[in-house]
């Protein structure tokens, strides 16, 4: 996955996260249902 992620990253990555308006939204989201996920112990 660390592979992945360092193959697709460019120098428009972070122009084009902070071009998505709900993007807090989003993260904030995610990392909430991750949290959830981690208290339950499914991970």
């Amino acid at each position: 996955m660390r592979a992945e992620a360092a193959r697709a990253h460019n120098k428009r990555t972070a122009a084009y996260l902070l071009g998505i308006p709900l993007l807090a939204d989003y993260l904030e989201e995610a990392l909430s249902l991750f949290c959830e996920d981690v208290e339950i112990g499914h991970l």
